[in-house]
């Protein structure tokens, strides 16, 4: 089951915050985040490099979610003409989801209720995908783990960002002691639209 907007939202700027963090080199992140997409739009962006892609957009009350599974495919996307809401047509029949491509579509309406495209046979597929967006930090925190091959990490830390704390160095170091390009997070904050406060 996915959060609501709001709940999303915010797991994927703290998933978009922890990489800036672990990862300083653009290139090797799976998740980023750009408050300023475009007017009145935020979007949220995964890529774990073996050719799956996620995006999220954020617009006012709704969002929408365009995956796309390397091994799936892309489906059918004229029924999605008639079923995505107005405010998202442009989103996902533009660039660069028709680059991208479509395996399934989530979006949900202003009363924050899901409606998943029924897509045959990859129900549980996109849900295991869709795991990650939960708004329990153990879920990154295994992953992260293993991704980054440290054990250093732990809960406590993680959780800081996901309960939307300002930052501070502490805070940063206790996640990576190792970071180095203090400017360069302090870019990727204010991309994300995280607070910090690296003086405290």
């Amino acid at each position: 089951m996915l959060p609501n907007k709001e709940s999303l939202q915010n797991t994927c700027k703290s998933l978009a915050v922890l990489d800036a963090i672990l990862s300083q080199d653009w290139e090797y992140r799976y998740y980023s985040y750009n408050k300023n997409w475009s007017e009145n739009e935020e979007c949220f962006t995964m890529r774990n490099g073996e050719g799956d892609e996620l995006l999220i957009l954020f617009k006012n009350h709704q969002c929408i979610i365009n995956g796309f599974l390397s091994e799936e495919g892309c489906m059918d996307k004229s029924k999605l003409k008639e079923d995505v809401p107005a405010i998202f047509q442009s989103f996902i029949f533009g660039e660069p989801i028709i680059t991208i491509g479509t395996t399934f579509c989530i979006w949900s309406d202003e009363n924050g209720n899901w409606n998943p495209e029924d897509v045959e046979g990859l129900s549980q597929k996109y849900a295991d995908f869709m795991n990650m967006y939960t708004t329990d930090p153990r879920v990154y925190l295994y992953w992260a783990i293993d991704y980054y091959e440290t054990d250093t990490l732990n809960y406590d830390a993680l959780n800081v960002v996901f309960n939307e704390k300002e930052l501070n160095t502490k805070d940063v170091l206790n996640i990576n002691e190792e970071l180095e390009d203090w400017d360069q997070l302090k870019e990727d904050l204010d991309e994300i639209g995280y607070s910090y406060n690296f003086e405290a």
